[in-house]
């Protein structure tokens, strides 16, 4: 649910799809990549126009996944992009600065939250999207 706070203060959904993995280290640790793509909608709360007032939005980001625990046994994931990725909200560049922390709940399924700050290039806006993943490990086949 992105928040757009400074330039026209508003908030709406986004769909995203996604793709993560981590490869194991040893026992505790897994260390991988995840990329991340999608957009959605946002509408202004005070509308100051008559005319546009609901806008598109679109990001594209890249980051770092960990899996920290026993690897086996509900490990716990975290992630991190340090503004590797791009935005557009309204037109409006921005880089996303994110962090993930998460849990699997059962050997399969995980679940995370997310926050994203959109850090603007042109100074004109400040975006917040927190948001909720679920995702579906499929594991390697076994030889």
């Amino acid at each position: 649910m992105p928040v757009e706070c400074v330039d026209l203060p508003g908030a709406g959904v986004t769909l995203r799809v996604g793709y993560d993995c981590a490869y194991p280290i040893n026992d505790r640790f897994a260390m991988g990549f995840y990329l991340s793509g999608g957009g959605g909608l946002w509408s202004e709360f005070r509308r100051l126009y008559d005319e546009d007032n609901e806008h598109i939005m679109f990001r594209l980001i890249a980051g770092v996944m960990m899996a920290v625990g026993d690897l086996k046994n509900r490990p716990f994931v975290l992630g991190c992009a340090p503004a590797t990725g791009f935005g557009l909200y309204d037109m409006d560049l921005v880089l996303p600065l994110e962090i993930r922390f998460g849990r699997y709940i059962t050997d399969r399924w995980y679940i995370m939250g997310e926050v994203c700050y959109g850090i603007s290039l042109a100074d004109e806006t400040a975006c917040i999207e927190p948001a909720i993943r679920v995702g579906y490990n499929f594991g390697r086949k076994k030889k």
